[in-house]
């Protein structure tokens, strides 16, 4: 399920162009959801628990959100058009608030000392107008300071985050470790994504020069990445991997003036940097570490789909995979021992074998005996 990843603020990202047509559209998109959003939350006086029911209550009594398929048809196979499969809508609001990643607040010790002072009234409150001048002088001065301390402090935060090109993406935690977005990071060279199966690696080239597949020579080896320019001899990757890769099964490509390198792990392991000489990292333990069905192998796969099935069996009150297993395979050794095929009444109805008392054999023309068999 693809949902819609929009901008951060309404400010537009520094690094989008303000020229291009998509990134316009999105923005105005954005702003005119937001706005009804916003005078939502205004008129529940920012408390978001009346801003969730306010929203849930909207579902439940405007959409079908709520509606559940009746268990006949999910068990018949039949096509509904409104609805959803019990499950499903739970599911479908738990992967839309996993579409973005969660901020970790620093300690409150820090919030505290960040704090501003609030200046008394005495300070602030001037009624003598020949006092005015002084007042304005030292305020200018207080402000200059004040925007010298923001600036240092912007510097310092720019400095720290321009490794991503991207400051409104990248966040921090309080242990200094990247927020993941896509279960990986960002460095001032490239981006990187995971799974539990890949690495991907996003790198700008150089813009100064048309770089083609051609003008490159890349190298993987298990344990060690080397992308290099020929003609120049500019490195433009290297380093030794913090874990081991197939480079057999590796590719790589270019697209938009970017080259995608595909990773494939020698192990199933989650990543916290690229390269083992990088710094900075990101946090493992926020990791999005669900997995979909197709990432096991097919014995896994049987195993987890047959646990989803006797769930809802259960949920429904039917029969579960084994006692329906047995139940078939009971049928198939009844109709080989007999060498019969499906019984059938005089009119010409199937009847279950299951279904006959104890006790009660079925006549048919297959096993009533024969007049002219003489008797022993």
């Amino acid at each position: 399920m693809s949902l819609p990843s929009p901008t951060t603020s309404s400010i537009p990202n520094s690094n989008l162009s303000a020229n291009d047509p998509n990134n316009l559209q999105q923005q105005q998109t954005q702003q005119l959801l937001d706005a009804p959003l916003i005078a939502l939350t205004q008129r529940c006086n920012g408390d978001l628990r009346l801003v969730l029911h306010s929203f849930f209550s909207f579902l439940h009594r405007r959409t079908d959100f709520y509606y559940v398929h009746n268990p006949q048809d999910v068990q018949e196979g039949n096509h509904v058009n409104i609805g959803f499969r019990e499950g499903d809508a739970e599911k479908l609001l738990l992967a839309a608030f996993r579409q973005f990643p969660l901020r970790r607040m620093p300690p409150v010790s820090q919030l505290k000392n960040s704090l501003p002072t609030t200046a008394t009234s005495s300070d602030s409150t001037v009624k003598d107008e020949s006092n005015d001048k002084d007042v304005k002088n030292e305020s200018n001065q207080d402000l200059g300071k004040s925007d010298a301390g923001v600036r240092n402090e912007n510097q310092t935060k720019n400095n720290k985050e321009k490794d991503c090109g991207e400051k409104d993406e990248i966040r921090y935690t309080s242990e200094g470790h990247q927020v993941p977005i896509g279960n990986g990071g960002s460095t001032k060279h490239y981006k990187w994504t995971q799974t539990l199966q890949e690495v991907t690696i996003a790198m700008p080239l150089p813009t100064s020069s048309d770089v083609r597949a051609k003008d490159l020579h890349v190298e993987m080896k298990p344990c060690h990445v080397h992308v290099q320019i020929k003609s120049t001899d500019k490195m433009l990757l290297e380093g030794e991997l913090v874990e081991r890769i197939r480079p057999d099964e590796c590719t790589w490509s270019i697209e938009s003036n970017v080259m995608l390198i595909t990773l494939d792990k020698m192990e199933k392991k989650w990543w916290d940097r690229i390269f083992k000489e990088e710094v900075v990292k990101i946090d493992l333990a926020l990791v999005d570490k669900t997995h979909k069905i197709s990432d096991y192998d097919e014995a896994t796969q049987g195993m987890i789909r047959k646990i989803l099935f006797d769930q809802r069996q259960e949920r429904l009150g039917l029969a579960k995979s084994d006692a329906l297993l047995s139940k078939t395979e009971k049928q198939k050794n009844r109709k080989e021992d007999t060498g019969l095929g499906a019984l059938k009444d005089c009119h010409g109805n199937s009847v279950e074998a299951d279904s006959l008392p104890a006790g009660v054999e079925f006549i048919d023309k297959h096993n009533f005996p024969d007049n002219n068999t003489p008797n022993h």
